[in-house]
């Protein structure tokens, strides 16, 4: 800064002076010349001034041009660093790309996205080999695939459920490979406004799946029409074969009544006992096969509760006599009197459950209680049967639920019967939508309970 004021006052002197010669050769010749001994002395000093001047000020712009240099160098050298990383994003970037889609094109789910009017945005190599298209036949163009004539599935372009986000759903299609089912998953792509862009769909060949599924769907509907046509034969054979025992029943009776020999009478009540088993085997059949085939239908009536569990002791308390026990039956206080259920049903469970009871029992006796567990007008009945006898072993009470299964296979040989009677009882008891269960009971022997729902028609 001094510098360049010390070359302002230069110039400023010199221009003082080349003024006063001036005004002094005007005012001696009345004219400007160049031949006063202070011109060229002057005009130099002026030349000096004006050389020193420019030279400052090339140089303080020089400083500047310096400095924006320097600036612009520093600008360039963030530049390239910016470039530098901007190219190896885009290098990881590309790579990213790159083994994305080799992921998408080696799957062997055919994937492809479409705009929410059907138009292919993107297709994955499955997808093109699976329907026989290339990207450029395909790409900016709607896409349907051709259902088959008896298919029932949604169509392509419906976009049906993606207010959920995901869609599933199977289409039978055609494809370069014939007719096939294929099961898709929809997905919904939303922008940041939440609008709906494109639709991604995944879709996986499960023929195979289907013919197995059609194969086991056949098979079993096989094996159910067997077993229906099995049950309806057993339960037709089971009626023919009960109406001529009924007849060697009767026919034994009335040789009973004859007066035979002793020898004889020995004889024909082995003949009426053999008779009553395999009557009694030949009922059970029929009922396990009505159940099985589906012919069982429950009845309403109003059934007296106590006369119904008192008849049923009654009943078997002779061949509990026989063997030296007793029969109990004790309705609870507060059980209504008259309740509305199967009767004849409720009869056939408890005579099951009691006749078993003193079949594996051989001294102390059977006790019936039956009490209302739940509600009022339309209430839980709960049913007792408890006995002093052999008991159920604990891995054993799950099974002896089953048909033909017995807590011991020695008890069949020792106590007879086939493994009937509980398995029916289960079934009409879970067909009364009621439930059936065994535990140990107190002081030993075995304690089968059930519980139904029926309507309380009069309270106790």
């Amino acid at each position: 800064m001094r510098i360049a004021r010390l070359g302002l006052v230069i110039y400023g002197l010199g221009m003082l002076a080349l003024g006063a010669v001036v005004y002094a050769d005007m005012s001696v010749h009345g004219r400007l010349t160049l031949v006063s001994p202070f011109a060229l002395p002057t005009v130099a000093v002026l030349g000096l001034a004006l050389l020193f001047a420019g030279l400052l000020f090339a140089n303080r712009r020089a400083s500047v041009l310096e400095k924006r240099s320097k600036e612009l160098s520093t600008l360039t050298d963030q530049l390239e660093a910016s470039l530098a990383t901007v190219r190896a994003m885009n290098g990881r970037l590309h790579e990213s790309e790159v083994r994305y889609k080799g992921l998408v094109d080696a799957q062997g789910d055919a994937i492809f996205r479409r705009t929410p009017d059907s138009c292919l945005t993107y297709g994955n190599d499955s997808f093109y080999r699976l329907f026989g298209l290339s990207p450029e036949q395909a790409v900016r163009r709607p896409f349907a695939a051709e259902l088959h004539p008896d298919s029932r599935a949604p169509v392509f372009g419906s976009f049906a459920g993606m207010e959920t986000g995901r869609v599933r759903y199977d289409q039978h299609v055609r494809t370069i490979y014939g007719w096939r089912w294929i099961a898709w998953e929809d997905f919904a792509i939303r922008d940041a406004a939440g609008k709906l862009i494109e639709v991604q769909s995944v879709g996986r060949d499960i023929t195979e799946r289907k013919a197995l599924e059609d194969a086991l769907t056949e098979a079993r509907d096989k094996a159910e029409a067997a077993n229906r046509a099995k049950s309806g034969f057993l339960a037709t054979m089971s009626h023919e074969i009960r109406t001529p025992m009924n007849g060697v029943l009767g026919m034994a009776r009335l040789l009973m009544e004859s007066g035979p020999l002793p020898e004889q009478r020995s004889y024909i009540q082995a003949i009426t006992q053999s008779g009553e088993s395999l009557l009694s085997l030949i009922e059970e059949i029929l009922d396990f096969s009505k159940i099985e085939s589906g012919t069982v239908t429950l009845e309403e009536d109003d059934v007296d509760l106590r006369g119904l569990v008192e008849g049923v002791a009654e009943l078997l308390c002779m061949r509990a006599h026989s063997k030296g026990i007793e029969v109990v039956s004790v309705v609870a206080a507060g059980t209504p009197h008259i309740v509305r259920c199967d009767g004849l049903r409720l009869r056939q469970i408890l005579t099951n459950l009691v006749g078993n009871a003193i079949k594996f029992t051989d001294r102390g006796g059977v006790r019936v209680n039956v009490a209302q567990v739940a509600g009022r007008a339309r209430c839980t009945l709960r049913f007792e049967v408890s006995d002093t006898g052999v008991g159920v072993p604990v891995e054993k009470r799950d099974e002896i639920f089953k048909e033909f299964m017995q807590a011991d296979s020695s008890h069949a040989r020792k106590f007879g019967g086939t493994g009937l009677g509980l398995a029916i009882s289960k079934k009409l008891i879970d067909a009364m939508d009621g439930d059936i269960g065994t535990e140990g009971a107190p002081g030993g022997g075995s304690l089968f309970w059930f519980e139904i729902p029926a309507f309380a028609i009069q309270e106790a």
